[in-house]
């Protein structure tokens, strides 16, 4: 639904802009995405104080945007946000609150 929207962004650079110009609302890891890469996009959203979240792989995730597979995304409106936030209550950056 938030890709239909327009407020849904893939891939890592787009993740990392989303949350450096504040657009991200919830960012979503694959599990098995590289220990740099989400290094990387972990300490980003500590940083710019976003939310994120580790789930599912690569080609789940990107399934689940339509795309083949993607390391994460980022949910760019409050509203989906808080929706995913509810599913994944006690997993919020890594088990840890903000």
């Amino acid at each position: 639904m938030a890709k239909k929207a327009g407020k849904l962004v893939h891939g890592e650079d787009n993740v990392k802009n989303a949350i450096r110009s504040g657009a991200a609302a919830l960012v979503i890891i694959a599990l098995d995405t590289g220990a740099n890469t989400s290094k990387s996009i972990t300490d980003s959203c500590a940083y710019y104080n976003i939310k994120y979240v580790s789930a599912g792989t690569k080609e789940e995730l990107g399934h689940c945007v339509g795309k083949s597979f993607t390391a994460a995304v980022a949910i760019c409106d409050e509203g989906f946000a808080k929706s995913i936030e509810k599913a994944f209550a006690g997993n919020i950056n890594g088990g840890e609150v903000l």
